[in-house]
């Protein structure tokens, strides 16, 4: 879209402050605020009607263009608490639209930069995986060996038992299909323990990039 802007906040009171972050493709752009009377344009009623209200805002600002990311995810700052996970199972109701593009975290608490922590990914050839990393060694990635179903809901879970090192992966298609395994459980035995850094997020449904 060659202009769109959305406000910090829904809804504002009297004296309150509310923020209007705008991308524009243009030079430039008018502003004005204004008093919503009758929005629908339906030419059966009584048409677009708005009213200008006197305001310090209302001016020509400067276009600039910015990149505008769809879809949301939900962080959890970093603390002691996370930090101190050993043995733990993350599990999510998922339904995935681009699986075959390139890796992504649906629940994870990972340092792509140090490649510590753990992860429940979609991997790069689309299937269900569970990464851990201690920073020193080679991230170690088990796999469902099978790729989650694009456009449609599916649960899938992982576990991991810091005792005896074993990592379980679990994904079930909500839709049975004649063609496919419509459960998939995997176990396999972790070679060393993970490893998290301090000042990494829980991050659920957001994208990942192994550049950074």
């Amino acid at each position: 879209m060659r202009l769109i802007g959305y406000t910090d906040r829904l809804s504002a009171a009297p004296d309150e402050t509310i923020r209007f972050m705008v991308s524009c493709d243009h030079p430039s752009y008018r502003a004005d605020l204004v008093r919503l009377v009758h929005g629908d344009e339906n030419p059966d009623g009584p048409g677009f009607k708005e009213r200008e209200v006197a305001s310090p805002i209302n001016a020509e600002y400067r276009g600039r263009s910015q990149s505008i990311y769809s879809g949301s995810c939900a962080i959890v700052p970093d603390c002691p608490t996370i930090n101190q996970i050993r043995s733990f199972t993350v599990a999510a109701w998922i339904y995935p639209t681009t699986p075959e593009r390139g890796v992504q975290g649906l629940l994870t608490h990972w340092s792509a930069q140090t490649e510590q922590g753990f992860g429940l990914f979609i991997d790069e050839i689309g299937n269900l995986a569970l990464w851990l990393g201690n920073g020193a060694d080679r991230t170690e990635q088990f796999g469902s060996g099978a790729p989650v179903r694009a456009h449609d809901w599916s649960f899938v879970a992982a576990c991991y038992d810091s005792d005896e090192r074993r990592v379980s992966v679990y994904q079930s298609p909500i839709r049975p299909s004649p063609v496919e395994s419509d459960r998939i459980f995997t176990e396999e035995i972790a070679t060393r323990p993970f490893a998290t850094e301090e000042g990494t997020p829980l991050v659920m449904a957001g994208c990942f990039d192994s550049r950074q």
